[in-house]
């Protein structure tokens, strides 16, 4: 009874999918549900420009590059409750228990007009490359410099459990707390 766009499966075979494989080839008859299987990079961003929500319900990604794809091509986004894809959604999408009953409520919610999709501008997300690379140095530097000290005035035993926070936290016993150095240019 809803009047909703038809929801458009894109990707390759996945890990244990064969029961997923049979839900959408035994819907695909309504017209309701396609499968487009593999797509090239140059026919997705077509894809994520056109949708009315990017759903990612994955349930082992490590990044979430797809969430990344679509907010560039200014789509909201719908994603697993994984930290980290909230990180890579910026905070700009809907996170949602990545179980079918999850994923049930979700689209329920999203053909009833219940969720309230947000659109990541593309201008907010940092491609600077050189930059990421700056900071992903520092970051390294920082934490090199960190287990040296520690190693040099402790043993291992005793930063076990350490909570490792941010390069500003790292302390090692008898030793002042490491700030970041300077920014390799």
């Amino acid at each position: 009874g809803y009047d909703v766009p038809p929801l458009v499966i894109v990707g390759g075979n996945g890990w244990r999918d064969a029961e997923v494989r049979a839900a959408i080839h035994a819907t695909s008859a309504s017209g309701l549900v396609r499968y487009l299987g593999f797509l090239p990079n140059e026919d997705l961003c077509h894809l994520y420009a056109g949708c009315y929500a990017f759903v990612m319900p994955s349930i082992y990604e490590g990044f979430g590059m797809p969430l990344l794809e679509a907010q560039l091509c200014g789509a909201p986004v719908l994603h697993g409750s994984h930290r980290s894809m909230t990180e890579a959604a910026g905070g700009l999408g809907v996170a949602f228990e990545p179980s079918s009953a999850g994923l049930r409520e979700m689209l329920a919610g999203l053909a009833e007009d219940r969720v309230p999709l947000a659109c990541r501008l593309p201008a907010a997300i940092n491609n600077d490359a050189h930059q990421s690379a700056r900071r992903l140095w520092q970051v390294m530097e920082d934490a090199w410099e960190a287990k040296l000290r520690c190693s040099a005035s402790t043993s291992s035993r005793d930063y076990v459990g350490r909570r490792l926070s941010g390069v500003k936290d790292i302390t090692c016993p008898a030793t002042e707390p490491i700030g970041p150095a300077a920014v390799r240019e």
